[in-house]
């Protein structure tokens, strides 16, 4: 189960990074306000009031889409760069000559994730607002023909040459974390999964455990456990043994989603918490899953894998009690077909 550049983890960590860095450049530009306000800064103003003030609201427009979406958001990356040259433009239009480096910002913002792609076409799309800023602020009239003509030899070019210069390190410094990144998923899959069967892991079910299902409002348990499998080991060798663990599992990966998680806990023993859900989907999803255990016995040239199982419903801070009312339901059952057997 392989996990590209953006996985989930790693697309709400760069879009958490790249958001906090546009806070840093709401803070810098009530900063210049201030300072020019001082006449520490030597820039005009009204246009710097104006400018800044434009920014600022541009900048707070990813936050506030990060707060509606959430931060797993594929949109939240673009949406991110867009408002940072949306806000260099903005202040280089307005304020004039003087913030021509603030076009920087957006391709050293881009350096929070993971793809190549959006840092060439930042840069491109830098080069090409850097223009149109110079353009629109004689338009607007704070710089006029021979200024313009001077900026482009001593102002427009050197910073077009030192983004080219930045470019290289920006795409290094991406395919280093894309790299990182990727390494870290990995090593986290593997930890997050049991390498037999497929589900997840018992270190999975126990962080989910603190992080998630405690909190949820109601929550379903279903505890499972393949009967007879030290007699199958014993009789026809442990390959076959684990030919029916395996088989278990397969029936209760093929209902897997969202908000259902099957875990091997050890053994011959599984684990499926249901979350989102009412008492009558936990008990449609034992009836579903009965249903894929039956056609993965139909396939011919198997064993036959029986499964006992029990289930529990209630609330998520009670789920300790739950697993074990499940648990405790599941070997009642074990111990019914037992007494049938003899």
């Amino acid at each position: 189960m392989r996990k590209d550049d953006y996985s989930p983890n790693t697309l709400e960590r760069s879009n958490i990074n790249a958001v906090s860095c546009l806070k840093w450049l709401q803070l810098a530009c009530i900063a210049v306000v201030i300072f020019n306000e001082l006449n520490i800064f030597a820039l005009e103003k009204m246009s710097c009031r104006i400018g800044c003030l434009m920014a600022f609201i541009l900048l707070a427009i990813p936050w506030l889409f990060m707060k509606a979406a959430g931060p797993k958001s594929p949109v939240l990356p673009y949406i991110s760069i867009l408002t940072t040259v949306a806000a260099a433009f903005a202040v280089n239009a307005i304020i004039g000559y003087d913030s021509q480096l603030v076009y920087a910002c957006p391709l050293l913002l881009s350096m929070q994730y993971t793809d190549f792609r959006i840092s060439v076409t930042v840069f491109f799309l830098t080069l090409i607002t850097m223009a149109a800023g110079l353009g629109t602020a004689f338009v607007l009239g704070n710089t006029d023909v021979d200024t313009v003509r001077l900026l482009v030899c001593t102002k427009i070019m050197p910073y077009w040459l030192m983004l080219v210069c930045i470019l290289p390190f920006a795409l290094k410094i991406t395919q280093f974390r894309g790299r990182s990144e990727r390494r870290e998923a990995e090593l986290q899959n593997i930890a997050d999964h049991d390498p037999m069967t497929e589900l997840y892991s018992k270190h999975k079910y126990e962080e989910m455990l603190n992080k998630v299902y405690i909190n949820q409002e109601n929550i379903g348990v279903v505890y499972f456990d393949v009967n007879s499998l030290k007699a199958t080991n014993d009789t026809l060798g442990h390959n076959a043994g684990d030919m029916l663990i395996t088989k278990a599992a397969r029936s209760l990966r093929k209902l897997m989603s969202r908000t259902i998680y099957s875990y091997r806990m050890g053994g011959d023993e599984f684990v499926t918490v249901l979350t989102h859900c009412s008492e009558e989907d936990v008990r449609r999803y034992i009836f579903e899953w009965t249903l894929a255990m039956e056609t993965e016995n139909n396939i011919p040239g198997t064993i036959f894998c029986d499964v006992s199982y029990g289930y529990a419903y209630g609330r998520g801070m009670d789920i300790a009690n739950l697993v074990k009312e499940a648990d405790m339901k599941m070997y009642d059952m074990k111990q019914r077909k037992k007494r049938k057997q003899n």
